[in-house]
């Protein structure tokens, strides 16, 4: 079995200037926990997750350190932050793990497990986003006992 065998598609994408706050907004909607970013030509070029989300506000421990912490308010936890809702996703997208549509899902699982991978970007042979698998793809494709890993 292959990566385009059980790959969730279609996948919901942002590009690099889509900004912090309209992410935020598309995982809340669709209850997700990261997008592919991809440029004009549907090439993925990074990964945004409400874990970066969430880290790119985060002040640094020295910060913490120097303040009262935990008499902070979420208003002034969030200013002390050099990102703001208006903040391209470009800024903060990590490099995302990217397979090939035809990749083993066995090979895949492997991947993943090792690495501690969430999620996996699904690609063709031009690098063009046709999917995405997250564990819970892996955890069907192995409930599923008639299908072939």
């Amino acid at each position: 079995m292959k990566a385009k065998d059980i790959m969730t598609k279609p996948v919901i994408s942002v590009t690099p200037e889509t900004t912090i706050e309209e992410v935020s907004q598309i995982l809340f909607d669709n209850r997700i926990n990261g997008v592919p970013v991809v440029n004009e030509n549907n090439e993925v070029i990074g990964i945004v997750t409400g874990r970066i989300i969430i880290r790119s506000y985060l002040p640094s421990y020295l910060e913490l350190l120097e303040e009262n912490f935990h008499l902070l308010n979420l208003n002034s936890f969030l200013s002390k932050s050099e990102i703001s809702k208006k903040t391209p996703v470009k800024q903060i997208m990590l490099k995302p793990y990217v397979v090939n549509e035809n990749m083993n899902v066995v090979e895949i699982a492997a991947i993943m497990t090792t690495r501690g991978l969430r999620q996996v970007i699904v690609v063709n042979d031009k690098n063009q986003l046709t999917g995405i698998i997250s564990k819970i793809d892996i955890v069907r494709a192995v409930a599923t006992r008639d299908k072939k890993l």
